[in-house]
């Protein structure tokens, strides 16, 4: 009986992390066609001096 109540617990949270890692695929797909269509103005400005090291 104990190992049954282990494995139910392990289903549970396998089912939880599956169901996390879907609505993290969704929102990252909708941010993204969000980003694209530019309905985001708020999103990340990259400045040309953030991208390369400083010289010494």
């Amino acid at each position: 009986m104990f190992q049954y109540r282990l494995q139910e617990l392990r289903r549970a949270e396998l089912v939880e992390q599956a169901e996390t890692y879907r609505l993290t695929r969704r929102l990252r797909t909708a941010r993204r066609a969000a980003n694209r269509s530019g309905e985001n103005p708020q999103g990340r400005v990259s400045d040309p001096s953030e991208r390369f090291a400083r010289a010494a």
